[in-house]
């Protein structure tokens, strides 16, 4: 028969167990009951708990102790960064907040040497509406020059300045004049949207120009 002694499984064999003789090789384990188990398990939880938010706060007032007096101090990439955290804005393009533009205007009080490249277009009357801004600019461009007067020394054509700029903003540096599908083309129409009109970028999927030839 195998005893057990005080609720203690017994792991080793007894060489003998009876009146007047100890039993030898007898080793115990104790075993706790299910409940104070549960209450250890809890007990170390809080302490570690505990111990992380000590570690936390230390790390914050070392943070705060290396920033003071400093006019910038790097982000930590822990306590000061969120990361995957992004928020989509979308607002109409134009003053206001509008989508759209049904009436144009120009004005006067733009330069007559500016408007040999460029015309600023606005959403209100400058004339009657004096926090009119502008809304965009169009411009015409020309690879040789054609559409406007050379002026100036050098006898530069402000169209064939426009079509240089677009051309080396835009294109590589290989390509010298303009594609549209396979028809290569001397001149451009540029509309330049006012950068004050964008927040991150342009959302070119939903925006449409409708045009007609007067």
């Amino acid at each position: 028969m195998r005893p057990t002694l005080n609720g203690a499984s017994e792991t080793g064999t007894p060489t003998s167990v009876g009146p007047g003789r100890p039993a030898t090789n007898v080793s115990q384990t104790t075993v706790l009951p299910t409940s104070t188990a549960s209450e250890l398990e809890t007990a170390i939880q809080e302490r570690a708990t505990a111990l992380a938010m000590r570690m936390v706060a230390n790390q914050v007032q070392q943070t705060q102790l290396a920033g003071s007096g400093r006019i910038f101090t790097p982000f930590n990439q822990v306590t000061d960064v969120v990361p995957n955290q992004k928020t989509l804005v979308t607002s109409g393009l134009f003053s206001n907040s509008s989508a759209s533009i049904a009436t144009m205007f120009t004005s006067s009080a733009q330069s007559s040497t500016s408007k040999e490249y460029y015309y600023a277009v606005y959403k209100d009357n400058p004339s009657s509406t004096g926090t009119a801004t502008s809304q965009f600019a169009i411009a015409y461009g020309h690879r040789l020059g054609s559409g406007s007067l050379s002026t100036g020394p050098d006898y530069d054509a402000p169209s064939k300045a426009i079509y240089g700029q677009y051309q080396q903003a835009l294109l590589p540096s290989t390509q010298t004049q303009f594609t549209f599908g396979t028809q290569t083309s001397n001149d451009i129409y540029a509309i330049t949207i006012n950068r004050a009109r964008l927040k991150d970028k342009l959302d070119r999927g939903n925006w449409e120009l409708f045009y007609r030839d007067w």
